[in-house]
C-alpha cells in the first residue's frame, strides 16, 4: 500500500496528496528562454520520477515533475497557456499543488546512463542523487535552452552546435557500449526516447522511460492518459515504464490531445 505524504507550509498547514494545498513561490530562477525553476516554500518526500499536478487559478491544473522535494522545487517550460503562467510567477506568488502521484524510477544498482532532452531533465536530477554511479548527457534545440548540465555533470549536444556535439543526443550516444550499463534512464521527447529504446533493445540493456501525456485528473480517474492498446494509465502505471512496458505500445508513434485526437510524432 502506498503511504500517504505530507508537505507542510506555513500558509497553508498540511498539503495531503489527495487534496491540493497553496504554495507560496519564495524564489523564481529563469535558466533560459522561457524555462523557470521555482522554489516553493512546503517540502514534499517524493521518488524520483514521480509528478505533481499544480493548480494556477483561472488558468489551468497540469502534471509537472518534481526536481527537488526540501525544498520542494519544480522546472516549467512554457509551452502553452498553463505552462506559462507558471513559468511567469514571481516570488511571493501562490499555486496549488497536490502529489506526489505515479510510480518513479526503480533506482537499481551497478552503472547508469541518464539520458536527457530538452525540458526531460527535470526527473533526472534528483534521480542523479540516488544512482551510486552514472553517466549522463543531454541535448537541446540551442545551448541557451540546456538545463541540469552541472547537476548532472553531463556531455551536451545542440541542434545548432552552439554548445557540445553538434547534433541530437541521440546521436551523442549512439557509439557508446551500451554493454558497460546496467541501467538506462530517459526523459525528453518521445522521438528521442523512441530512439533510445532501439538502443536499450539492441544492447540488450535494461531501460526506463519517463513519458509525458494528456492528464486531466492525475488519479487514474479520467481516463486521457491511457495508452493503447492495453490502457495503462500514464498517471498510475507510469509515468515511468520499463523497455519491455513499452514495446508494442502507442510509444514513439503517437499521442493525444484533450479531445483524445491523435496526433503523429
Amino acid at each position: 500500500m502506498r503511504k500517504l505524504v505530507t508537505a507542510v507550509s506555513e500558509s497553508c498547514g498540511a498539503l495531503r496528496m489527495d487534496r491540493p494545498g497553496v504554495l507560496e513561490v519564495t524564489e523564481a530562477l529563469e535558466l533560459g528562454p522561457g524555462i523557470s525553476r521555482l522554489v516553493l516554500d512546503g517540502s514534499l518526500d517524493f521518488e524520483p520520477g514521480q509528478f505533481a499536478m499544480v493548480w494556477v487559478p483561472g488558468v489551468d491544473e497540469i502534471p509537472l515533475s518534481l526536481v527537488g522535494g526540501s525544498p520542494l522545487e519544480l522546472l516549467v517550460q512554457a509551452v502553452g497557456d498553463a505552462t506559462e503562467a507558471v513559468r511567469s510567477l514571481s516570488a511571493g506568488d501562490r499555486l496549488g499543488i497536490r502529489g506526489p502521484y505515479g510510480s518513479g524510477f526503480e533506482v537499481r544498482g551497478g552503472r547508469s546512463l541518464l539520458l536527457g532532452g530538452g525540458i526531460g531533465v527535470a526527473p533526472l536530477i534528483p534521480l542523479a542523487r540516488r544512482v551510486a554511479e552514472f553517466d549522463a548527457a543531454v541535448g537541446a534545440g540551442t545551448a541557451d535552452l540546456l538545463v541540469g548540465v552541472e547537476e548532472l555533470g553531463a556531455e551536451v549536444a545542440t541542434d545548432d552546435g552552439s554548445a557540445g556535439f553538434h547534433g541530437l543526443v541521440t546521436e551523442l550516444v549512439e557509439e557508446k557500449d551500451f554493454d558497460k550499463y546496467d541501467e538506462v534512464y530517459c526523459c525528453g521527447p518521445e522521438v528521442m526516447m523512441r530512439a533510445v529504446l532501439d538502443m536499450c533493445l539492441e544492447g540488450g540493456v535494461e531501460g526506463q522511460f519517463s513519458l509525458e501525456r494528456y492528464m486531466k485528473c492525475g488519479v487514474g480517474l479520467c481516463g486521457s492518459c491511457c495508452m493503447d492498446p492495453g490502457g495503462e494509465r500514464v498517471c498510475v502505471e507510469g509515468p515511468v515504464f520499463s523497455s519491455g512496458g513499452l514495446v508494442g505500445t502507442e510509444f514513439g508513434s503517437y499521442v493525444r490531445d484533450g479531445a483524445g485526437r491523435r496526433h503523429r510524432l
